[in-house]
């Protein structure tokens, strides 16, 4: 192990200053395509290399983010490890209760594609957990990832590191394994492979389950073994079972792909959707399942779709088809380079589920309106919770994207946005600030707010031509409109005529 120290001393995390009893381990990745160490450590010391944006950690930052250590490259192109907080100080780091528990350290990531440059990572950060394990009389059951501590309800939704390790052959298992062989004084005898996926389980598929224990280790209740499940997602051996047969039941837990079999008749019909430029998810909505104002289903189903490569979507058969009523904006604009494969709408028994192929690399995904609008509703001063309630999204998923994109010299280019149908407005400098895209907008927001007037009474009336009731800010007022209005007085011509 290459180990340097360099303690985040200027981090806010450090100054608070408080303490753990370390636990367990978690294991993270950065999220970014930026394998150097200068990114996050600093200042330099000779060995990182200058940081020409002086954006590392060890300084006040509005992000509450703050890990033990980093894994990645010096300026030599060297892996080494730099620890950044003493290792029995509180990290901010899993965004729920891991942190008063756990050591965290940060692995940098490069383009997901150096399968000699993760070789070097990993076997790097084997050797830091043996060191810490041997330190703090921990074992290997005691490391996780950060995906694995969100599935264990003690982190936030994140995917790292599983949605880099298995795209070269290696995965929290094959890591465990290789610290459980160091801290035992040997080493294995055959390189550790990992866990192929067995049977062919996929997503979506209907499964009974075989083995005792949850993915974490936890005993399976017999209630849940007595049932069949579908799957939502797999990765590698892990395996995410939803919903039960019937529907009645949502779990969401992982287990492993060896402990399941395919259960008995669960046929699948699939349905394939190429996605052209100048698709919309309201289109594909509106082809498949009867309204454009069901696309929502196939957003949450995928993760919430952007420039990932997509494969598969899981549609409930039951409800193909029917017929929605409800408003939705649409907002999102597919075109076809968003995606590296086609979208696949499936027929699956009843349930919908989402394949795991094209699943976000940090858990859930936003579209890029999305992301404008959340810069746009903090800038306004909002909160966490209210741009998620705002936004229908996770307070997590808010949280996590403003740590990790603060507020900087482009937040004026920031777009206003219809309150009506969602759009994006371009203001007029030095004309009044606009609030609707189109006057059709602009009325169908008045219409269905009446009371939004800024009228400290609005009075009730019935149209003397049309007999329609409507509501007005006059006290006396005899027609709904100027249309009902012209129209009675021409007929009091044509009669009195």
């Amino acid at each position: 192990m290459n180990l340097h120290k360099l303690i985040f001393t200027n981090n806010a995390c450090y100054k608070a200053g408080r303490r753990i009893t370390p636990k367990g381990i978690m294991v993270h990745s950065t999220g970014a395509n930026n394998p150097w160490l200068k990114r996050y450590v600093g200042p330099d010391d000779g060995l990182l290399g200058k940081n020409q944006y002086n954006n590392h950690w060890n300084q006040p930052m509005d992000r509450e983010v703050c890990v033990h250590a980093f894994i990645g490259k010096l300026a030599d192109g060297t892996v080494a490890t730099y620890q950044t907080l003493p290792w029995n100080h509180r990290g901010w780091h899993a965004g729920d209760s891991a942190n008063d528990t756990h050591i965290s350290f940060e692995i940098c990531e490069d383009d997901l594609t150096d399968a000699d440059y993760l070789d070097k990572v990993y076997h790097e950060a084997v050797d830091l957990c043996v060191y810490l394990c041997g330190l703090y009389g921990l074992t290997e059951q005691d490391i996780i990832c950060h995906c694995e501590g969100h599935d264990l309800g003690i982190a936030s939704n994140h995917g790292d590191v599983l949605h880099w390790w298995p795209k070269h052959g290696k995965n929290m298992d094959t890591f465990r394994a290789e610290v459980a062989a160091r801290l035992s004084g040997s080493e294995p005898d055959t390189p550790v492979e990992p866990v192929q996926p067995s049977r062919g389980i996929k997503a979506g598929d209907l499964v009974t389950i075989t083995g005792t224990k949850y993915y974490s280790g936890q005993t399976i209740p017999a209630w849940v073994r007595k049932q069949k499940w579908y799957v939502h997602e797999v990765s590698g051996d892990r395996a995410v079972i939803n919903k039960n047969e019937s529907g009645t039941n949502a779990i969401m837990s992982p287990v492993r792909v060896s402990d399941l079999a395919p259960a008995e008749n669960a046929a699948v019909t699939y349905r394939v959707h190429t996605v052209v430029k100048g698709d919309t998810l309201w289109g594909i909505a509106e082809k498949y399942l009867g309204s454009g104002a069901r696309y929502k289903e196939i957003n949450t189903l995928n993760g919430k779709l952007s420039h990932a490569s997509i494969s598969t979507v899981r549609i409930d058969c039951l409800n193909i088809l029917a017929k929605e009523t409800a408003f939705v904006h649409n907002f999102f604009q597919i075109t076809a380079n968003f995606f590296s494969q086609p979208l696949i709408f499936a027929l699956s028994r009843g349930r919908m589920v989402r394949s795991v192929q094209g699943f976000s690399e940090r858990g859930q995904v936003m579209t890029e309106t999305e992301k404008l609008k959340i810069s746009k509703l903090r800038r306004d001063g909002l909160g966490y919770k209210k741009i998620a309630a705002a936004l229908d999204l996770p307070v997590n998923s808010v949280k996590t994207y403003l740590r990790r994109h603060p507020a900087n010299e482009e937040a004026a280019a920031i777009p206003d946005f219809c309150e009506m149908c969602g759009k994006p407005i371009v203001q007029t400098p030095h004309r009044k600030h606009k609030r609707f895209c189109s006057d059709s907008c602009r009325i169908s927001w008045w219409n269905a707010h009446p009371y939004n007037g800024g009228k400290r009474t609005l009075y009730r009336f019935t149209c003397a031509y049309c007999g329609r009731t409507f509501h007005s800010g006059a006290r006396d007022r005899r027609y709904c409109s100027r249309s009902c209005y012209a129209a009675a007085r021409k007929k009091a011509v044509t009669v009195n005529g």
